[in-house]
């Protein structure tokens, strides 16, 4: 399991994955899809009907609390 690319930006944290980084763990409130057809193995979190994929630019907002890609790319931005 590779580590996400994490990037400071003038709202705090956030955080780069693909579906090569395996199982993340910590809090974030948005997550937006920055690749075609991203795929989640597991989204953990306050939304139990989460899409299971996510067309490019999409932007799902909650809490959440573990990350999994089969495919794709995501921005998960980290909660303040």
């Amino acid at each position: 399991m590779s580590k996400p690319t994490i990037v400071r930006n003038a709202r705090g944290y956030k955080d780069v994955f693909t579906s090569s980084d395996g199982l993340q763990s910590g809090t974030w409130v948005i997550i937006q899809s920055i690749s075609d057809s991203t795929a989640f193995t597991a989204l953990g979190g306050d939304i139990s009907a989460a899409p299971t994929t996510l067309p490019k630019g999409m932007i799902i907002e909650g809490e959440f609390t573990s990350i999994h890609l089969s495919g794709g790319e995501v921005v998960a931005y980290r909660k303040p």
